[in-house]
């Protein structure tokens, strides 16, 4: 098949020197006219399915099109593949350099000591917090390099976009296809079960700022069934239902990590609140948001709350309906930082942070389209709070000797920079109350150390 007048690059894969997905991404990736796979043996019919996972699986071949031709001998092998690119020479250079610069603005905001539920989580709330889908009605963006680029796409640009980032954390995926919804999401593994997660519907479709869903995420076959997807394949079933219930089902808003602890609005409880994501436990109330929100005309109000969540700088930020506030993890302070002048009788409804960017929404009601409308930028990061306790860690006698006032698990955590856990007996003690001679200490990280004190 001949696609053009063209200068032949052709790469020979080497008979079995690396695996025949290997093989076809490095000649897709030196950007050859023709990849000879000879030697794998792989007939035409299975051709179609290895090339198409292929490119899902490597969001960074956004380059290469996916309309290609091949050949084959007389025992129906595949002889060469012939790809179509529709980027080539310093056009491709140059995307190429600006993905890669955009995954790692991305990637760099991993904490190492997360899990890969915690990092699951974190891409899952960034997409839907940073990007929004396309239905703009000028051109489809399917690829993850145009979503990176302009902040929007369809559902194949959402999956493949979160399916490379977890790739980038050694996190397995695949996909689930629905020809008859006309949609494909993710499938992750997470500690060795395969769970259905949909980021395009957990992104609400009117964007509105601030929000980020959980219906559809880590769901069994059953759970997603539940959220009205059906008529998929995919190469794995999603047995497991380890989260089906889980508490975030009905989080709308984004999950923070700050000082090792992780933290989230719950609308129940119109509060900020720790949780723990690994144990998929909501845990205490830190701030009581003591909001209303009228509507429009004032006569009326709108059940719950409308606050968004995001933190920069040890503080988590929030708002009411009509001011924005923050709320020190250290201190427990609770300031306001900004009144935004709003158009006639809007409110405040929601916020993200992108850096030290506060962005927030203005409406008339929560059922109003809820896009950015103003920004409100906050002083560049400072040094955390000076402690006044120390703390020397002694590895060989696996102790630790701490000294200062009023020593407590909160300070603890804050020293350590991470999750840190002290345990009286077998009790775990409260972040406020003072440690003492004999608790144990669990420092969580890369590889979690205990400590007696």
């Amino acid at each position: 098949l001949r696609f053009g007048q063209v200068t032949s690059r052709r790469y020979l894969a080497s008979m079995r020197a690396v695996s025949l997905e290997q093989a076809i991404y490095n000649g897709l990736v030196l950007g050859s006219t023709d990849i000879d796979i000879s030697s794998y043996a792989l007939p035409v019919e299975n051709l179609h399915k290895v090339y198409v996972d292929i490119l899902n699986n490597n969001a960074d071949l956004f380059y290469v099109d996916s309309s290609w031709g091949y050949s084959y001998d007389n025992q129906g092998y595949v002889v060469t593949i012939t790809p179509s690119y529709n980027m080539s020479g310093a056009q491709r250079e140059n995307a190429t350099a600006e993905f890669n610069r955009e995954i790692k603005y991305i990637t760099d905001q991993v904490d190492e000591s997360w899990s890969d539920l915690e990092k699951a989580l974190f891409y899952h709330d960034y997409l839907c917090i940073h990007f929004e889908y396309d239905n703009d009605g000028g051109e489809t963006i399917y690829d993850a390099y145009h979503m990176l680029t302009q902040k929007k796409g369809v559902c194949q640009a959402y999956t493949l976009l979160y399916n490379y980032l977890l790739k980038q954390e050694g996190i397995e995926g695949a996909f689930a296809l629905s020809d008859a919804m006309n949609h494909i999401w993710n499938i992750v593994n997470i500690n060795g079960k395969w769970y259905h997660t949909d980021v395009t519907w957990d992104d609400p479709l009117s964007d509105a700022a601030g929000r980020s869903c959980h219906y559809n995420f880590l769901r069994s076959d059953a759970g997603i069934s539940s959220q009205n997807h059906y008529s998929w394949t995919a190469d794995y079933s999603c047995t497991a239902a380890d989260y089906d219930s889980a508490f975030w089902n009905v989080i709308d808003t984004p999950f923070v990590f700050g000082a090792g602890q992780w933290y989230c609005v719950d609308k129940d409880y119109s509060a900020i609140c720790e949780c723990d994501v690994n144990t998929v436990s909501l845990g205490k109330v830190v701030y009581s948001i003591d909001c209303t929100w009228y509507t429009e005309d004032g006569t009326g109000i709108w059940s719950g709350i409308y606050s968004g969540i995001g933190l920069y700088d040890g503080k988590i930020y929030f708002n009411s309906a009509s001011d924005l506030y923050s709320w020190d993890i250290f201190t427990g302070q609770v300031t306001k930082v900004y009144t935004p002048v709003l158009s006639g009788n809007q409110r405040l409804y929601g916020l993200y942070l992108d850096r030290n960017i506060i962005k927030y929404s203005g409406a008339l009601s929560p059922n109003d389209e809820r896009r950015v409308t103003g920004t409100y930028t906050l002083p560049e990061e400072t040094d955390p709070p000076q402690l006044d306790i120390s703390v020397a860690v002694n590895e060989d006698r696996g102790d630790v000797v701490c000294s200062g006032k009023s020593i407590t698990p909160k300070k603890l955590r804050q020293y350590f920079g991470t999750r840190v856990t002290v345990y009286h007996d077998a009790e775990i003690i409260e972040e406020t109350r003072e440690v003492a001679t004999g608790d144990t200490i669990i420092v969580s990280g890369n590889d979690a150390q205990t400590y007696t004190i």
